[in-house]
């Protein structure tokens, strides 16, 4: 929808901003071209299933940002600041100063006949779309688009691998080359473990559209919407569930899928964390 502006003491339309203003141009950038997705112009046919997992930790500096609270950030209160020492690595966020659970990356990766695909994971706040393209580059041309990257969305993981200027600035500290170069060797390094460790395998999948009506995992924590249309008690009521096992039925790797905003551990927590999704992730194992 649209509105009409408003009339000037002269007449002419009053507008929010200059009328000579231009689109911004990008003529002056330079692109690199996208890979193309690995096995593209070929037929995917039906074939017999292998999965390989592995898993493993990324050593991230403690005085990093931990990520996805605002709050943390200076001009937004400095939640979590234990003193007034400027750290350089968390720039306005305030810093970590220790580790209650080390920064887990796990792989697992799935082949049925020609198409092999991997699923990368990693206790962090948030997914940085050009992991999943770094991991598949160091891997090789058939992995291109073969990399899904994911998060468990904690909100005690440490931050600075995001690019994004605006996550970075809200909710997870300025991007550091050395803090993102370490998150990919970690996932490249899982994921080469996983692809050498492939055994004959089988895949379930499960739905529950109804789980947890009682609120014992999770909650609808924001009660400004409720009065909206089913505004009351919104939260993720779909459990999705992918499991793998060897032929022989030994499990290998559960896929708990489920939205929920890990923040057991407030924003004045300052130790790096993987908070109740990494709780959950320890009680099924």
């Amino acid at each position: 929808a649209s509105a009409a502006a408003a009339p000037s003491a002269r007449g002419a339309a009053v507008d929010a901003g200059p009328a000579d203003v231009q689109p911004l141009s990008t003529a002056h950038c330079t692109y690199v071209p996208v890979p193309p997705t690995g096995g593209a112009g070929g037929v995917v046919t039906a074939g017999a299933v292998s999965a390989g997992v592995s898993e493993g930790f990324v050593d991230l500096p403690v005085g990093s940002a931990l990520g996805a609270y605002t709050g943390r950030a200076r001009f937004f209160g400095s939640e979590g600041v234990v003193d007034r020492r400027t750290e350089e690595l968390s720039a306005w966020f305030a810093p970590s100063v220790g580790v209650e659970s080390r920064t887990r990356v796990r792989a697992l990766a799935l082949t049925a006949g020609d198409e092999t695909a991997l699923i990368l994971k990693a206790d962090l706040g948030a997914a940085e779309t050009a992991v999943a393209f770094d991991v598949a580059a160091a891997l090789g041309p058939a992995y291109a688009g073969k990399v899904i990257f994911a998060t468990s969305h904690s909100h005690s993981a440490m931050g600075h691998t995001i690019t994004n200027e605006g996550l970075s600035t809200l909710g997870f500290g300025p991007w550091r080359a050395e803090s993102y170069r370490r998150l990919v060797e970690a996932l490249v390094r899982v994921s080469r473990e996983a692809l050498d460790a492939r055994v004959p395998a089988r895949v379930g999948i499960a739905h529950d559209p109804n789980f947890d009506p009682e609120h014992r995992v999770s909650r609808d924590r924001r009660r400004d919407n409720d009065d909206l249309p089913d505004g009351r008690d919104r939260k993720d009521r779909d459990l999705f569930v992918v499991r793998v096992d060897t032929r022989d039925g030994q499990p290998m790797a559960i896929l708990p899928v489920f939205g929920v905003h890990p923040t057991v551990l407030g924003g004045d927590n300052n130790l790096a964390s993987g908070d109740v999704s990494g709780a959950i992730e320890r009680a099924l194992e």
